[in-house]
């Protein structure tokens, strides 16, 4: 287990189950266990995207087209209180079979509440 606060990035080279994958082969549930067992062991979390998903395109075309989440952004379960509105963005690149992976530790905060859209209802009597 990490005791000290870490954010990684890497490419992974493996996904976490089958919505990280589209096209091709089905993969091996043992590797999509393994890198679950790694990160649980190690106290890491996967930090979601808020924009994107795939990172990784073998830029074929058709049925041979296969897209995968490879690299990613984890963080230690300590830090997740440091960072509470963290979020990562996926952001294509037109040169490489792997997308850039923005970070982003500020993340936008939820607004506190929502103003009912009837409110904003003007009516002018003509």
């Amino acid at each position: 287990m990490v005791k000290e606060d870490w954010i990684l990035e890497g490419d992974f080279n493996a996904i976490m189950d089958d919505a990280e994958k589209v096209g091709g082969r089905r993969e091996l549930r043992v590797h999509m266990k393994e890198l679950r067992e790694v990160l649980e062991e190690l106290a890491l979390v996967d930090i979601k995207t808020a924009r994107g998903w795939f990172t990784w395109v073998n830029n074929r075309d058709g049925n041979d087209l296969v897209k995968e989440r490879l690299d990613r952004f984890v963080m230690t379960t300590n830090a997740v209180s440091i960072f509470p509105f963290i979020e990562t963005n996926v952001i294509r690149q037109t040169k490489s079979d792997h997308d850039a992976v923005m970070l982003d530790t500020l993340g936008r905060k939820p607004k506190e509440k929502q103003k009912d859209p009837r409110l904003f209802f003007k009516f002018d009597a003509c």
